[in-house]
Formats: structure tokens, sequence, C-alpha cells
């Protein structure tokens, strides 16, 4: 009779746990919003950005203030800035939407594709120098990869100073790598750059986005069952996928 009443107890208890398995995977899960900066001066008059410390158009602030505004009710568990000049302005106004206090924090692995001598120059300029390195034109050069498209700016620039495609990726991927280390579950908060959000869909997901990333876009990556998926693509009416924050 006791054994009975010990199974019993063992199959109540087990079934209690099986019943919150589902929520407790759901809460396990890391998701991961990548959003793109304000639109900076060097985006508004046509210039490569890089590592240029080019700060945010008028516009660009009300663009951060007003997707801060759409995510203020993400419950997030950290927050970083790639530490350039524009999204560390674009993080300060998406939280000076909250009222719970959360830290920024700085990781350059974010920052944008260091373009070097061509920092600060038209994007044609640019182009013209990948084309000639390829030996094609620059009405052509979407033939070619982004790899070899990194590789042919980082030959053609003087100063020896633009990432090239290995450099590049490394970087990017110990970035996401360390955030994953410190941050195993929850929501975090990456304010970024076109390029960087670009190749991180792609290299973690396995396939780009279709969607533009534009100013103040975000992507949202799921980490779930050892893998990454494109939980939304880069939007400016982005969802919660976790905790919802009480403010």
């Amino acid at each position: 009779m006791r054994i009975v009443r010990t199974l019993s107890v063992i199959l109540v208890a087990a079934g209690l746990l099986l019943s919150h398995a589902p929520a407790q995977a759901s809460n396990a899960n890391l998701y991961v919003y990548l959003v793109r900066h304000g639109q900076s001066v060097a985006n508004a008059t046509g210039l490569q950005s890089g590592w240029s410390p080019t700060p945010l158009t008028p516009l660009g602030q009300r663009q951060a203030t007003a997707i801060g505004k759409k995510l203020k009710f993400v419950d997030f568990t950290a927050a970083y800035s790639s530490g350039s000049v524009r999204s560390v302005d674009t993080l300060a106004a998406v939280l000076a939407s909250r009222t719970s206090s959360l830290t920024a924090q700085v990781d350059p692995s974010f920052r944008e594709w260091g373009v070097g001598f061509f920092d600060e120059k038209p994007a044609s300029v640019a182009q013209a120098a990948e084309a000639k390195v390829l030996k094609t034109t620059t009405a052509n050069l979407w033939k070619f990869t982004d790899a070899q498209r990194f590789d042919a700016l980082a030959k053609a620039d003087p100063s020896k100073q633009t990432e090239n495609w290995l450099q590049f990726k490394t970087r990017i991927l110990r970035g996401i790598a360390n955030l994953k280390s410190a941050n195993p579950s929850g929501q975090v908060l990456v304010v970024s750059h076109g390029y960087v959000i670009k190749h991180l869909i792609k290299l973690l997901t396995g396939s780009y986005t279709s969607l533009p990333i534009k100013n103040t876009t975000v992507t949202v990556l799921e980490y779930t069952r050892g893998r990454w998926i494109l939980k939304q693509g880069p939007t400016l009416s982005p969802k919660v996928y976790g905790a919802v924050l009480t403010q």
C-alpha cells in the first residue's frame, strides 16, 4: 500500500514538472534585438561612415526616440552599443524612454565595417576602387560576393587599414559569441550598423534578409535548441518575444 502511495506521489510530481516544462523552455531562449542606429550626418550626405565619429542628424535623434518608445515594454536584461557616436547616442535615446534602469555597455565588436582610407568619402569612391581591383565596372559589382568586395577594398586601401572579409567576420562573430556567453537567455538589445546586422543574419542563420536595413529598424534573432533563427526581419514595428516590462 505504501509503495502504491509513493508511486502516486512521484507520478503527480512528475506531471507537475512536465506541465511547466514548455514555459521554462521558452524562457530559456535568447532573443537579440539588433537595432541600426539613427540617421547620421554621413548617411545624409552619402559618405562612407565606417569607424568615423559622425553624429546623428536631428532626424536621426527623432528616429532613435521613436524606436525607443516602441521598445520600452521589452524587458531587456542587457543593452550594448558599438561605441561609435551614432550608436551610443541612439542607445541613449532608446534607454531614455524607459522607466527602469538599464546600464549601457560598449562592445567594439559590433562596430561598422572599418574602411580605413575610404572613411568619410563618397560611396562612389569606394565602389570605383573595388571595381578596379576586381577588373569590372561599378555597375557589375553586384555580381561579386560581399567577401570578394571586402577583400578588394582592403587591397585597394593605400593606408592598409580597411578590414578584409576574414577580419570583419571574425570580429562580429566574436561579439555575438561573447554576448551569448554573458547572456545565455533573456532579451538583449544591441545598437549596431547596417553591414554588421546584414552579415550577422547571414552568418548565423544561413540566409540574407530581403528586407532593407533602414535607420532604427529592429531585427530579432533567436537562439534556441543550439541554433540561431531569424525571428523578425528588419522592421520599425518590432514585436516582443520574451518577457514584457511593466512600467
